[in-house]
């Protein structure tokens, strides 16, 4: 099995994340910072 950069769950998270920002936003440059954000906050909890 591949060794992801986040663990499982954390990686599983911000997948849905993605999935629900996309479909809210409309505009491509929001979504990408959106996403962006999503990643600055939840990347610490996968180091821990």
């Amino acid at each position: 099995m591949a060794k992801g950069k986040y663990p499982r769950s954390v990686a599983k998270f911000i997948r849905t994340q993605k999935a629900v920002i996309r479909r809210r936003t409309e505009d491509a440059a929001e979504q990408s910072k959106l996403i962006k954000e999503l990643i600055v906050r939840v990347a610490p909890l996968s180091r821990s």
